[in-house]
């Protein structure tokens, strides 16, 4: 079981960097640069004080930063929350073999490590509403880990479950009857436009708003629940719960399987985090300590 930062498979500097923007886009050049970090795909530097440079670290990650590249222009500009569009695209060169964007700066941090006010829960309802309301959605990719019923993913829960009961007290028959339930439910009948990764890495947050939704990699469509999972990441009220997922105009069927999500990414996080990664840990303990009050 892996849970820590894969190595890069490329070498990556500052110097790099600075020479990718001099030569392909000159109309930054100047700004300052600096590396902010490295996740499990890119390596991030902030480009002056309003954009941020992402680049490839692995070959795995470049299809992702591809279906960035081709699906966000679809989406709305008026959508309620900040989105990480492209605003320039570069191309691979003698230094660099992949694709990598510019995009906006978003302030904050990531929702591991600030949650939003209660009343945001009603603006991410009406964000998911009509990202999922988009009628056209021929130019998403195709996704098997997104667009797959959760029963699919029961063989590996289990297995998850199993190793956590020994370990944490937040492995209940609760959460077990939660899942369980989920994937007894008939799958959803229609697809929809989705994130596809709503987990609270991908959700910065600045002054308790939620400033933007990133990391669209995994846009796919499949069952709307597997972005309504995302509140359970990020409101730990249940009854803000409750009042937002009927504003979105969630029936029953969804909650359950929104419901069967929030444990699987809980289950994961906790057990990937259990022994080198706090955030995966605190994310994953808070999820299903929030999913026990469930009924």
């Amino acid at each position: 079981m892996i849970s820590s930062t894969p190595p890069a498979e490329i070498e990556i500097s500052q110097a790099l960097v600075t020479g990718l923007i001099q030569r392909q886009f000159p109309e930054f050049s100047g700004q300052d640069i600096r590396l902010l970090g490295a996740g499990w795909d890119n390596e991030n530097y902030r480009l002056g004080d309003q954009y941020l440079i992402r680049l490839p670290r692995r070959a795995i990650a470049v299809p992702l930063l591809e279906h960035e590249i081709a699906c966000l222009p679809h989406l709305p500009d008026d959508l309620p929350i900040g989105l990480p569009k492209p605003l320039r695209v570069g191309a691979p060169d003698e230094t660099f073999p992949w694709p990598w964007t510019i995009i906006p700066w978003f302030d904050g941090c990531n929702a591991a490590h600030a949650l939003p006010m209660p009343s945001e829960a009603l603006r991410l309802a009406d964000f998911l509403r009509k990202l999922h309301d988009i009628p056209d959605t021929d130019f998403a990719p195709h996704n098997p880990h997104r667009s797959e019923p959760l029963i699919l993913r029961n063989e590996a829960i289990q297995t998850r479950m199993e190793r956590l009961k020994s370990k944490s007290p937040l492995m209940t028959p609760h959460i077990e009857m939660l899942w369980q339930r989920a994937i007894d439910m008939p799958p959803a009948a229609v697809k929809a436009l989705l994130h596809g990764d709503l987990h609270a890495g991908n959700m910065v947050i600045h002054q308790n708003r939620i400033e933007a939704l990133i990391d669209w990699g995994d846009i796919c469509t499949g069952d709307v629940a597997v972005d309504l999972a995302s509140f359970w990441m990020l409101f730990p009220d249940s009854q803000v719960r409750r009042e937002a997922l009927a504003a979105y105009g969630a029936d029953d069927g969804m909650i359950h399987r929104a419901i069967g999500w929030a444990v699987y990414y809980g289950v994961v996080l906790l057990d990937t985090g259990w022994e080198n990664n706090p955030e995966h840990r605190l994310v994953g303990s808070r999820l299903l300590a929030w999913l026990s009050e469930e009924v």
